[in-house]
């Protein structure tokens, strides 16, 4: 027992390292590229709610996340540069454009990981500056992410044969409140969505883990990446609050909608899979763009509500 519990702990723990790894690599690698222009593009493309949401979503998809685009436009407010207005649209778009990285985890090629790896390391070595060095991290951070979730699905078997002899945890997954919860302190504490997305696509192909537990698991990584924003607004304008605490009360709603319809929501996914012939394997990953999608549907013709919401919860600059 010992020798197997010892066993999934170095598969899973090392997994995870390399995964995250690979995704904070990429995060940097991609913010040094795009950072000379993420800030023309959120002040020239935020005239509106519309454009706003389309610059959010496209640079979300962009940089594989919503945390710098978030980071960059609490910064753009506090200098005065943008309204807490304009920023609405944008949170709207990033949390839509964080769905991309789900579809790109649902991946796993068998050995194209090892030369996207080694073509990147090659680019390393031989090119230390430029644009195609930028190109090698690139490589290399997608290389590591998917070793990292093959290292990680190493440990799944042996972690469900383990899981289904007992009845505490057939009976823990029934309780989505109690997965929900698990996800938002993780994302929270990890500052990564997006890890525990690739986490869940795995327990969910092996069976570990039902759809309900999937869908309240995407909700609690999507209220979870709300501390990050909560953090970088401490200390700063009330302008740059009052963003943070709409991005936080914007997940904050979905979740709980979510977790209310969580069997409509199901039956709505299991329908797109069957109607479209899909894998079962993209639940996880549908799951993700369905949620954010409705999220946006529901709250762009709210916006200006919304904004007067916050404002006044939140209150005017004091002078």
């Amino acid at each position: 027992m010992i020798k197997i519990a010892l066993l999934i702990a170095i598969y899973f723990g090392a997994g995870i390292f390399i995964l995250n790894m690979g995704i904070q690599n990429l995060s940097k690698t991609l913010l040094k590229i795009g950072e000379k222009h993420i800030k023309p593009v959120l002040l020239k493309y935020t005239k509106n709610t519309v454009t706003s949401f389309f610059s959010g979503f496209s640079l979300s998809i962009l940089l594989q996340g919503s945390t710098p685009v978030m980071l960059c436009t609490i910064s753009l407010i506090n200098s005065g540069m943008m309204s807490f207005y304009s920023s609405l649209g944008i949170i709207y778009g990033a949390n839509l454009g964080t769905t991309f990285s789900a579809i790109l985890l649902t991946c796993n090629p068998q050995y194209l990981k090892y030369i996207v790896l080694a073509a990147g390391l090659l680019m390393k070595c031989f090119i230390r500056k430029g644009n195609l060095a930028y190109i090698g991290d690139v490589l290399i951070s997608i290389g590591l992410i998917f070793i990292g979730i093959s290292v990680l699905n190493l440990s799944m078997p042996i972690f469900r044969a383990q899981l289904m002899q007992s009845n505490r945890f057939a009976r823990y997954g029934e309780h989505v409140l109690r997965p929900f919860s698990l996800s938002v302190f993780v994302t929270a504490v990890t500052h990564s969505s997006a890890a525990v997305t690739a986490l869940t696509i795995l327990l969910f192909k092996e069976g570990i883990v039902g759809k309900a537990a999937v869908i309240a698991i995407i909700l609690g990584s999507n209220l979870g990446t709300c501390i990050t924003a909560q953090i970088a607004s401490y200390n700063t304008g009330r302008e740059a609050v009052k963003m943070a605490w709409a991005h936080t009360l914007y997940n904050l709603a979905g979740s709980i909608a979510g977790l209310l319809l969580l069997t409509q929501l199901n039956n709505l996914l299991d329908w797109l899979i069957n109607r479209f012939n899909w894998s079962s394997d993209l639940f996880p990953a549908l799951c993700h763009i369905i949620i954010n999608l409705i999220s946006a549907i529901v709250f762009i013709p709210l916006t200006k509500p919304y904004y007067l919401l916050i404002n006044k919860m939140v209150g005017k600059e004091k002078v």
